[in-house]
């Protein structure tokens, strides 16, 4: 039985990503042998070990124009999320201020588009972890929906 996808707040149409505010689109993923020393301080793996990562580039867009790109990655092996990192140095400031706590120099639409955009990668992961991204596919915020 196929699983569900657990986020019915986000929907995948070319059609309606043309007139949403917050989106993004899945690039074409690519394999990468990572050492423990790598990745982030958060994950432990054991000493000179070795990891092979599936990373899905995803890059987002607010009202139509580029805002970050990102690089997620899966874990082949251990069939989970591995580590998500920035994938320019354009990106870096951006997404370390989207998982930072709000602080009193964002505005209230500032806080609430790093939060969609938060959802928005946390439901790639849950995608991914389902096989249900593919690339080329386009996944929007909807506000309709959040529930």
């Amino acid at each position: 039985m196929k699983q569900e996808d657990s986020s019915p707040s986000f929907s995948h149409s070319d059609e309606t990503a043309a007139f949403a505010d917050v989106y993004f689109l899945t690039g074409q993923p690519f394999f990468e042998e990572t050492a423990s020393a790598s990745l982030p301080a958060e994950h432990t793996i054991a000493p000179e070990s070795w990891q092979t990562v599936q990373i899905w580039p995803l890059h987002f867009f607010v009202k139509g124009h580029g805002y970050v790109s990102a690089h997620l990655a899966f874990d082949v092996h251990r069939q989970c999320f591995a580590y998500l990192e920035a994938a320019d140095e354009r990106s870096v400031p951006l997404l370390e201020r989207i998982y930072e706590e709000a602080d009193n120099d964002e505005s209230d639409e500032e806080r609430e588009l790093f939060d969609q955009i938060g959802l928005l990668l946390e439901t790639a992961e849950a995608r991914i972890e389902n096989g249900r991204l593919n690339p080329g596919q386009v996944v929007v915020y909807s506000e309709d929906h959040v529930r």
